[in-house]
């Protein structure tokens, strides 16, 4: 059972942890249909509170009030995504390693300069964490 919910966290994101437990846990109480019981009950709340908020969304996008709250609200995330990334740099540039000061230069440059997509950029440092981890691997081997 530990091994099942282990590898039901090893998925990216807190929605595919609590599917994939859910998943687990209704197979193990009722089968089948405990799973998929399970499955809605975790999909469904927020299903339903997006599609709410989406058509209450509908309603009140025109209103001048609402606008500014939206614009008020950029603003912060904004900040919230610049505190993140300085953050994230000082915890590269605390590593000390030439090479990941490099990757995160390149990164840099190929997001603003040459307009790389952000998902290539991540498949990218994907690639290149895999390499770098199946080198040290090696290297821990000899």
């Amino acid at each position: 059972m530990l091994d099942i919910i282990a590898l039901a966290q090893s998925f990216p994101g807190a929605i595919a942890i609590a599917v994939n437990v859910s998943i687990v846990v209704g197979w193990k109480v009722a089968g089948f249909v405990g799973m998929l019981v399970s499955v809605l009950g975790t999909i469904l709340p927020p299903m339903i509170i997006i599609a709410v908020v989406s058509a209450i969304y509908n309603l009140i996008c025109d209103n001048l009030y609402v606008s500014f709250l939206l614009k008020g609200m950029q603003c912060a995330v904004a900040a919230i995504i610049l505190s993140v990334s300085i953050d994230l740099a000082l915890n590269v540039f605390k590593e000390k390693s030439v090479l990941y000061d490099l990757i995160m230069l390149l990164a840099l440059v190929f997001a603003f300069v040459f307009k790389v997509n952000v998902v290539i950029l991540i498949l990218g440092a994907l690639v290149l964490g895999i390499i770098m981890f199946l080198l040290s691997r090696r290297k821990g081997e000899k």
